[in-house]
């Protein structure tokens, strides 16, 4: 089972309700972000496989080192979420 986690939206509260052993993977939609990197950082503390959607412009700083994917695209361009998810 996939899982996506919209940094902005959902918060911590939501991490803690997706059960590990059920995740095949978890993408995160604002990843780069001051809310979205610390989600990245708790899902690879607890071992999960995480791809980071990112805008082309964004900064990624916050996820350097981090052994994550990228899915690049922007939230309000539809083709680019979609496409997103059928890699992921």
């Amino acid at each position: 089972m996939r899982h996506f986690v919209n940094a902005f939206a959902f918060g911590f509260l939501l991490l803690a309700s997706i059960p590990a052993a059920l995740a095949e993977g978890v993408m995160v939609f604002g990843a780069s972000g001051q809310l979205g990197a610390p989600h990245v950082r708790m899902l690879l503390d607890r071992g999960e496989t995480v791809t980071a959607f990112v805008r082309p412009t964004s900064s990624r700083t916050r996820l350097q080192g981090l052994d994550i994917q990228y899915a690049i695209g922007d939230l309000t361009d539809a083709p680019s979420v979609l496409a997103a998810m059928e890699e992921f």
